[in-house]
């Protein structure tokens, strides 16, 4: 290094080192750490001599590299809290974290209490029941069905009501349902008992036609009605015969039959046949008959014409209450 060249990093150096007030110290020190290790080769190599400079150029070179690297410094390097700008320093605002959307947890299934299975009535005596639902036994060809009595009400095996007073047949009052298969009427329920079916594919109103329009009942007319969720089809008549008159005043008067095809005389008396007695003059009955499967479901009950306002409560709650166990 020529004495010019020590002369000039000489002057440099001390310029640095007095520092400036402008200058950050960190800006100065970086300036010195670059003079002190760039090393000192002339930009041009040619065979030529190189350009002369004296001291005071080289020192005024450097002094402008120094302003414009604090210059770059103040203008664009690093702040702190105790840092003074030459204008407002905007602080950038934080942008606002994600929000991470709730995710569903898993979804409890409510597990539907299991209802309790209805007692099976099976008793042929009355008896009372407590509040409750029950069931008779399957009674062929019917489907079985399951029900909810309130307080007072009695039961037997196919009978169940407030003011059911007989085993084979209700009283003349009070709400009851009498729970009986039927498939046929008599040529006369008194002195004939002679099956009369219904025409094949009549239903339920053929049905109810053929039992209705017997010798000793006034018919009503059919009606619409829904038992257990299904439509069907229901009746009211009354008895106008006086079953005391009819063979040994007991169960000569049979108001319909069941049996195994072919309805033959008597065929109610053998194997899975039955035949409803034991009706008064002048009781006033609802037939049913609903399509339930391959199956017409019927029962009778107390008319609703002949009930009290309290009894005709009961009797539809009742009804209501019905569902079918078996529909096949």
């Amino acid at each position: 290094m020529t004495t010019d060249d020590r002369d000039f990093w000489r002057a440099t150096t001390d310029w640095l080192e007095a520092g400036s007030d402008r200058t950050p110290p960190d800006a100065v020190e970086g300036v010195l750490l670059a003079i002190r290790t760039t090393r000192q080769e002339r930009v041009l190599r040619s065979p030529w001599r190189p350009i002369s400079m004296n001291t005071l150029g080289k020192a005024l070179i450097a002094a402008t590299a120094v302003v414009a690297i604090a210059f770059a410094w103040i203008n664009f390097g690093p702040t702190n809290k105790n840092s003074v700008g030459t204008g407002p320093v905007s602080t950038p605002t934080p942008s606002a974290a994600p929000t991470a959307s709730p995710s569903a947890g898993p979804t409890a299934t409510p597990t539907a209490a299991a209802s309790p299975s209805p007692s099976i009535i099976t008793s042929s005596d009355l008896a009372s029941l407590a509040p409750g639902r029950y069931t008779f036994a399957t009674r062929v060809p019917n489907p079985a069905i399951s029900f909810s009595v309130p307080s007072g009400w009695d039961a037997n095996q196919l009978l169940v009501g407030r003011g059911a007073t007989a085993v084979d047949g209700p009283g003349a009052a009070g709400a009851w349902m009498l729970d009986y298969p039927f498939d046929h009427g008599f040529k006369n329920p008194c002195t004939d008992h002679t099956p009369v079916v219904p025409a094949a594919g009549s239903g339920p109103i053929g049905l109810l036609n053929v039992i209705a329009h017997q010798p000793g009942i006034r018919p009503g007319p059919i009606t619409d009605v829904t038992v257990g969720g299904i439509p069907g089809k229901a009746i009211d008549y009354t008895v106008t015969a006086d079953p005391t008159t009819c063979g040994n005043g007991v169960d000569a008067f049979w108001i319909w039959g069941t049996c195994p095809a072919p309805a033959t005389v008597g065929c109610e008396m053998i194997g899975t046949g039955d035949r409803r007695y034991g009706v008064v003059k002048g009781a006033h009955e609802r037939a049913y008959a609903i399509p339930v499967g391959s199956k017409i479901y019927t029962f009778a009950t107390s008319q609703p014409a002949g009930l009290s306002e309290a009894d005709r409560l009961q009797l539809q709650q009742f009804l209501d209450s019905i569902v079918f166990e078996s529909p096949a």
